[in-house]
This record gives C-alpha cells, sequence and structure tokens, in this order.
C-alpha cells in the first residue's frame, strides 16, 4: 500500500477533518473554486476554463468519430488562428468549425438538409 491508498482509506474512513479555519463556505468557497478551475486550466475566463475542463464535446450523437480534414496554411493564419482559439479557451479544431459552420450557413447553400454541428 502506498501514501495514496493510505489516505484513501482513511478518507473512506471518515478519518480526515479540516484544519481549524481552513474551511470555506458560500461566496468565499465559489470564489476560491473559481480561482482554483482558473489556475488548473490556464483560462483567462470561466467561459474558457470551462470549456477546457469539459474537453471536446462529439461531433454528433449519430457520428461518435468525426472526418479528419487536412488544411495548409501560411505561418501568419496559423499564428493568427492558434491566438484566437486560444483567447476563446477552444482548439483549433473548434475554431475552424466553427468558422466553417458560420461560413455554410451564411451561403445558404444546405437550406433543406439538417444541421448536424
Amino acid at each position: 500500500m502506498n501514501n495514496y491508498d493510505d489516505l484513501a482509506a482513511r478518507a473512506e474512513a471518515g478519518q480526515l477533518v479540516p484544519k481549524q479555519g481552513t474551511t470555506l463556505r458560500g461566496k468565499a468557497a465559489a470564489e476560491a473554486g473559481q480561482r482554483a478551475l482558473m489556475e488548473a486550466t490556464g483560462a483567462d475566463t470561466v467561459a474558457a476554463a470551462t470549456a477546457i475542463a469539459l474537453g471536446r464535446p462529439r461531433l454528433t450523437a449519430a457520428a461518435p468519430s468525426g472526418v479528419t480534414w487536412k488544411v495548409r496554411t501560411t505561418p501568419d493564419l496559423d499564428r493568427e488562428a492558434r491566438n484566437a482559439a486560444a483567447a476563446q479557451g477552444v482548439s483549433i479544431s473548434q475554431l475552424v468549425r466553427d468558422a466553417v459552420s458560420a461560413h455554410v450557413d451564411a451561403l445558404n447553400v444546405n437550406e433543406v438538409a439538417p444541421k448536424h454541428r
């Protein structure tokens, strides 16, 4: 048994108690939790931290694995896109999916087809 196993067993048995004066409740607990989430994810906003913490969602329920595109771009556009993705707290893949989706919607070429994005 290692230290983690011992600590887990003690926690399960209810043998661990918080140090006096360290318990947070209400607004103070919420603020401490938000700070911890922001530090753990490296995000600047709660929305970005939530997106990072939840990870990439399934693309669709009908197609659990998506199609992979290979796209070439310039170094400048790559840098700008990566900066934009980081600022929004999303992956470059999500940024590209969102951009293509918005562009296709703007073209109105798929008006009769159901949207599965």
